[in-house]
């Protein structure tokens, strides 16, 4: 997978801060750009059950085994069903006041397998002047990671979006892949590496599919 595009931009949309979806019990949406999508969220008792089935490895990536003092939510724990046979599963790791971390599976032959989500890792270079607005972002390689930090499925698009951010969202980074025939593939990452006080990217990134 290339990069087919780039901008170095200090103008871009917004980045939304402190949100989250409310998850409906269930829905059914059909959506122009992917399969029908329908999702549930998970009582307790299947959670307890998912997190028995992942306990080794929520346990070596540190995840919460029960909700934070003053945080009494369990997290974002959802079941989707993309088409007639494509399953997975969003199960919260670990969750704070603005920043959730999910772990993504899919179902296959009856059993549950991590789902490959595809990574940019990028390098900064011209970092010897000093000056933030030389900064420039240069992609080193890819990774595959299922674990995401406040990620969201739109099943209007069937887009999954990943959204990582400090300082009051003046820093973020923002990763978007997309999902058709039971596959995902990476669209897009964007970047604000400048501490200004304006949420805009300064390098967006496009990929082919």
């Amino acid at each position: 997978m290339d990069v087919i595009s780039r901008n170095k931009s200090h103008f871009g949309f917004k980045i939304l801060l402190a949100i989250k979806a409310v998850i409906i019990l269930s829905s059914t949406v059909t959506s122009p750009f992917a399969d029908q999508i329908s999702y549930q969220t998970l009582d307790r008792r299947e959670i307890e059950t998912m997190r028995k089935m992942t306990a080794k490895e929520f346990h070596r990536r540190r995840c919460q085994t029960k909700p934070s003092e003053g945080t009494p939510s369990l997290g974002t724990n959802v079941y989707w069903t993309v088409g007639s046979s494509f399953k997975l599963y969003q199960l919260s790791c670990n969750i704070g006041a603005y920043i959730e971390t999910t772990a993504w599976y899919r179902v296959e032959k009856g059993r549950l397998k991590p789902l490959r989500i595809k990574h940019p890792v990028f390098i900064k270079t011209n970092m010897k002047t000093g000056d933030d607005q030389k900064k420039d972002l240069q992609l080193e390689k890819f990774i595959f990671d299922h674990f995401l930090v406040n990620a969201i499925l739109d099943p209007k698009t069937g887009r999954l979006t990943q959204n990582s951010y400090c300082c009051a969202g003046d820093l973020f980074r923002r990763t978007s892949w997309g999902l058709k025939e039971s596959e995902l593939y990476l669209e897009s990452y964007e970047e604000d590496l400048v501490l200004d006080g304006r949420h805009e990217p300064q390098f967006s990134f496009k990929f082919k599919k």
